[in-house]
């Protein structure tokens, strides 16, 4: 689904800023108007503990191979980098030997071997998270 599918409405809060968070409102509210807000707001989801029990624990992935994962899909280093948000020396750094990615990187390297064009969909969508 694209940006353009969505309909968004303003709700009760006329002065939406466009899904961006107010900070200097937030900080002058107390925490029970707070949470109050939170209960009312219809796009607010509150994670219960059995929600949040089928998640499990991900440990850091202990090694990936870059230039295999970047041929399989038939990209060039520049290309790679400029589709998953890496720069160029950064993929040859790791292509080398002469760096490592991080656990959090070697996991997001694994979700693009699995299914690029997802990553790419998600990387595109222009909302805040």
């Amino acid at each position: 689904m694209k940006e353009n599918d969505i309909k968004r409405t303003l709700g009760n809060n006329q002065n939406n800023l466009n899904g961006k968070t107010d900070w200097d409102k937030l900080d002058a509210m107390s925490e029970e108007a707070i949470e109050k807000n939170a209960i009312e707001d219809e796009d607010s989801y509150d994670l219960k503990d059995s929600d949040l029990s089928k998640f499990k624990r991900v440990d850091p992935i202990k090694k990936v191979n870059v230039k295999k994962i970047r041929t399989d899909l038939g990209l060039s280093q520049q290309r790679f980098a400029m589709y998953f948000g890496f720069s160029p020396r950064t993929i040859q750094e790791w292509e080398q030997g002469r760096r490592e990615p991080t656990g959090a990187i070697r996991n997001f390297l694994t979700v693009i071997s699995y299914n690029p064009d997802v990553v790419q969909d998600a990387l595109l969508d222009k909302r805040d998270v």
